[in-house]
C-alpha cells in the first residue's frame, strides 16, 4: 500500500506546551501521537547522553543535533508502525498468552524470580503508562519480532540456490 506521511512536525508545540494530544504523522490509517513521539525522542536523547558521557563529550546538543534526534525518533516510530502493519497484513498477530508471558518474564516486574503484579502496576504508574497502553506496546513488539522472523525466513536463500552458487564458484572459465 501507499505510505502517506503527514508531517505536523515543524508546527508542533514545544515539549512543555504539549499535553500529548494530537499526532505528528500518519502511516496509512494509523496516527503517531505526539506523546509517543516525545517519549521516543527522550529515549533517543538518553542514549545520546549516555554515549556522550561514556566518551567524555559534553551533554549539550546543537540545534542541528536536536533536529536529527527528532528525525530519528519519528523514523523509529514510523518504521515500527510499518512493520506492525506488515505483520498484520501477513496474519502475524500476537496472542494474549504471548503478551502475558512476555510481561511475566520481564525481570523488572519480578522479585526473587516471581512475577509481582503490584510491582508491575507501580512501575507502569511511575512511567505514566496504563496497563492497556503498555500491553498494546508489548503486543506490537511481539508482532514485530514475528514479522522479522518471517521476513528473515523469506529472504533466506533456498538450498538449490546455495548449490548453484557453489557450482558457479567452482566453475573455471
Amino acid at each position: 500500500g501507499a505510505i502517506v506521511l503527514v508531517f505536523v512536525f515543524f508546527g508542533m508545540p514545544s515539549k512543555t506546551g504539549s499535553m500529548g494530544i494530537g499526532s505528528v504523522a500518519r502511516v496509512n490509517d494509523a496516527l503517531i501521537s505526539i506523546a509517543d513521539f516525545e517519549k521516543e525522542e527522550q529515549r533517543i536523547q538518553r542514549i545520546q547522553e549516555y554515549y556522550a558521557k561514556m566518551f567524555g563529550q559534553p551533554n549539550t546538543f546543537s540545534v542541528e543535533r536536536q533536529r536529527e534526534m527528532k528525525r530519528q525518533a519519528l523514523q523509529s516510530l514510523v518504521n515500527l508502525e510499518l512493520v506492525s502493519q506488515a505483520s498484520n497484513a501477513e496474519g502475524i498477530q500476537a496472542t494474549t498468552v504471548e503478551v502475558v508471558d512476555l510481561i511475566r518474564q520481564t525481570p523488572d516486574f519480578q522479585q526473587n524470580g516471581q512475577f509481582q503484579s503490584d510491582l508491575y502496576f507501580r512501575l507502569l504508574e511511575a512511567n505514566r503508562l496504563t496497563p492497556s497502553d503498555f500491553e498494546a506496546k508489548i503486543r506490537k513488539q511481539v508482532e514485530q519480532n514475528g514479522a522479522m522472523r518471517f521476513f528473515e525466513i523469506a529472504a533466506a536463500p533456498y538450498h538449490l540456490e546455495l548449490e548453484k552458487e557453489k557450482a558457479l564458484k567452482e566453475t573455471k572459465w
